[in-house]
């Protein structure tokens, strides 16, 4: 909670960085060109949380500047992943696709400290303070390409 009064007010940030699923596919060949598919399986996702006081100069509390604080949290979340799509063989080699990817990532927990590490924090009001933080991350992902087979 924020208290202006103190001024510990934090600016949290989560980034998605990279996944990779790994997914069975069920397909129905339409025509001997055309093949239509679902899919379905799980998915690791890179996700970087960071809490940090607003300013690099440091937040007021009425007598000092506290100092910046910053907080990162690095975690490999673990979802699932399901999608649809359609391929289409222009001829002996190449094919054309469009894949629709639905991704989720429940419960991904993060668990934060953010304060001065050492010495008297008492003037500072920044003592050290933890928090958990429980989120949940979905994302949808549409893709078109060119493959060759060999």
């Amino acid at each position: 909670t924020y208290d202006p009064s103190i001024g510990n007010e934090l600016v949290a940030q989560t980034s998605f960085n990279t996944y990779e699923t790994a997914v069975l596919k069920l397909g129905h060949i339409v025509d001997e060109k055309t093949l239509v598919y679902v899919s379905g399986g799980a998915a690791l996702g890179q996700i970087t949380r960071t809490d940090s006081k607003p300013s690099s100069l440091g937040i007021y509390d009425g007598l000092f500047y506290s100092p910046f604080t910053s907080s990162d949290s690095n975690n490999l979340a673990v979802g699932y992943a399901l999608g649809a799509g359609i391929e289409h063989k222009l001829d002996l080699h190449w094919a054309l696709r469009l894949n629709f990817e639905f991704l989720t990532f429940n419960n991904f927990k993060t668990n934060i400290t953010n304060g001065r590490s050492s010495g008297d924090c008492s003037y500072y009001n920044d003592c050290p303070r933890s928090f958990k933080q429980e989120n949940s991350i979905q994302l949808s992902n549409l893709s078109v390409g060119l493959t060759y087979g060999f």
